[in-house]
């Protein structure tokens, strides 16, 4: 039966390419069948695909769980400690040699004397009283006036001395750096630059509060880092 006499199929082809015959009554086209895989082998390369994915998903759950933990558990640490983490564990610097009124503080610059500067005269005021009712008075009320008398001395040349050498702080609180008055202490301390062996001196006043230690931290020429402060007012 070479050729089926319902369908007209060619059953000679069966075996070679895909060729058919169509059928005189039903208009089909038979056709080999080309190679599949059975049903039952996509049902299993399904299941390995999950099984990986599956797999997958828990190693990163894991992952993410444990970075969690450990985050948790540096900020309770830093928490229990009060304290954020050392940038680089240097210690703090223990501030600036202090001097008292009327010491000579010699300063070097690249390892040679430079000048010696001295802090002297210092007193106090509420007022500064002038003529006509032009009066000297503090901004703040309750605030007075403090006056020092700097002496500037150079041990070479190119020694510079200006009034905002200093930074002025009231029980450890920065205050106005420089305070204009019409009639305080004479004379006034100017700016300018020395050679060696010369001298400048005159007052600087400041506006302070009443109560609490007030220093003088002398900066000058060194970008405004402390080289020594003076204790003009004790606590």
């Amino acid at each position: 039966m070479p050729i089926c006499p319902s369908c007209g199929y060619d059953y000679r082809n069966a075996d070679g390419p895909a060729v058919g015959v169509r059928g005189p009554q039903t208009g089909l086209v038979a056709r080999k069948a080309a190679n599949r895989p059975s049903r039952l082998y996509k049902v299993l390369l399904t299941l390995a695909f999950l099984a990986v994915l599956g797999a997958a998903g828990l190693y990163f759950n894991s992952q993410v769980q444990n970075a969690k933990q450990a985050t948790d558990t540096a900020i309770t640490n830093y928490a229990n400690q009060g304290a954020q983490p050392p940038i680089d564990g240097t210690p703090a610097p223990a501030g600036p040699m202090t001097y008292q009124i009327g010491n000579p503080v010699t300063i070097e610059q690249n390892g040679k004397d430079w000048a010696e500067i001295t802090i002297s005269n210092v007193t106090s005021a509420s007022s500064y009283k002038g003529t006509y009712g032009l009066d000297d008075n503090p901004q703040t009320t309750g605030d007075v006036f403090i006056a020092a008398k700097v002496t500037y001395v150079a041990l070479t040349d190119g020694v510079t001395y200006n009034p905002f050498d200093w930074q002025v702080f009231c029980a450890g609180v920065a205050v106005n750096n420089f305070t204009i008055v019409l009639n305080g202490p004479t004379p006034q301390l100017h700016s300018g630059t020395l050679p060696n062996g010369r001298t400048a001196s005159g007052f600087v006043v400041y506006e302070v509060p009443a109560d609490g230690e007030v220093r003088m931290s002398y900066g000058g020429q060194f970008g405004g880092t402390p080289v020594f402060e003076v204790v003009i007012r004790s606590a």
